[in-house]
């Protein structure tokens, strides 16, 4: 067994036809210090990119969110003849980002990142700070408190362990 089939295999990946495993090959061949470029060449400018793995499917997904009006988040499934599919539901938030990426980390198929929620008070509009969770295997997302997360950094690394 060669080095590519051990580690598709350490991942998990199913790989169901050929047009798969030479996609998941393809991928193999991609620099982890290239996709943060290649997700900035996206077209919208005014939309944040994150890269997220769903572990039950073995596929890469990407979630793009508008980052100027709310709209519900776009997720592109890798692989041939996929196409852009919009999430339903999504809380309205504005994610902080930086240079067109999602400050994120990916953990068990769930993104996790700092987002922005509105909500007015007294004819007045404020934000609130939340750790929004988006499921890339069911394409939803979920939020909460950012004071209940407070070992998860910025930098995407968790604190004491």
């Amino acid at each position: 067994m060669d080095r590519v089939e051990e580690e598709a295999e350490d991942r998990e990946v199913s790989i169901q036809s050929k047009e798969d495993e030479s996609f998941c090959k393809f991928l193999e061949m991609i620099p982890l210090d290239l996709i943060p470029d290649i997700l900035l060449r996206l077209p919208a400018k005014s939309a944040a990119s994150s890269l997220g793995y769903d572990p039950v499917e073995g596929k890469y997904k990407v979630l793009c969110i508008s980052c100027s009006r709310y709209q519900d988040p776009l997720v592109f499934t890798l692989g041939p003849q996929e196409s852009w599919r919009v999430t339903q539901n999504t809380p309205k938030h504005v994610p902080l980002s930086a240079e067109g990426l999602i400050l994120s980390i990916c953990i068990n198929g769930q993104v996790y990142y700092e987002a922005s929620i509105p909500f007015g008070v007294d004819d007045s509009s404020e934000v609130e700070k939340v750790l929004m969770s988006f499921d890339v295997r069911m394409k939803r997302n979920k939020n909460g408190h950012l004071e209940n997360f407070l070992n998860l950094t910025r930098s995407g690394k968790f604190l004491g362990g």
